[in-house]
C-alpha cells in the first residue's frame, strides 16, 4: 500500500500530538513509579498485581488533580479575556508531572475542606 497520499500534514500533526501524549502518560508513570527503577520485581503474582494496581491508582489520581485544575485555569483565563480556542486545548494534556514530589515527606490533612485552593499566579 502506498501511504504518500494519507500522509498529508494536518493528519501527521494530529498522529505526532497523540503520540506525544502517550509518552507524557509514559514520563508520568514513571515518575509517580520510580522505585525499583520502573519495573515490577515481585516474585508473588498477587503481589505484582497489587504494585500494578498501585501504580494505576496514582495514575489516575494525578491525572484527575491534573484535569480539574487544568479546567480552572482555562475557565480564568477566558474569565479575563484570554481567547482560547479548541485547537490549543487539543495540545493539553493531563499528565503533566513535574510539580510531582516523589522524594519528600507527605502530610496529608484528613478533615474535610470546602472547595480547592487558589490557582497560583506564575512569577511576572
Amino acid at each position: 500500500m502506498n501511504w504518500n497520499g494519507c500522509g498529508a500534514p494536518a493528519y501527521r500533526r494530529e498522529i505526532n500530538r497523540q503520540l506525544n501524549k502517550g509518552e507524557a502518560f509514559n514520563a508520568l508513570r514513571q515518575r509517580i513509579y520510580f522505585g525499583q527503577h520502573g519495573k515490577i520485581r515481585r516474585a508473588d503474582p498477587d503481589a505484582q498485581a497489587v504494585q500494578a494496581n498501585a501504580l494505576n491508582l496514582v495514575t489516575a489520581a494525578v491525572t484527575c488533580w491534573n484535569t480539574v485544575y487544568l479546567a480552572e485555569v482555562v475557565d480564568q483565563l477566558r474569565q479575563e479575556g484570554w481567547q482560547v480556542t479548541d485547537d490549543q486545548l487539543a495540545h493539553l494534556s493531563p499528565t503533566e508531572w513535574r510539580h510531582i514530589n516523589p522524594y519528600g515527606d507527605y502530610r496529608f490533612d484528613l478533615t474535610p475542606h470546602v472547595g480547592r485552593r487558589s490557582l497560583r499566579r506564575p512569577p511576572s
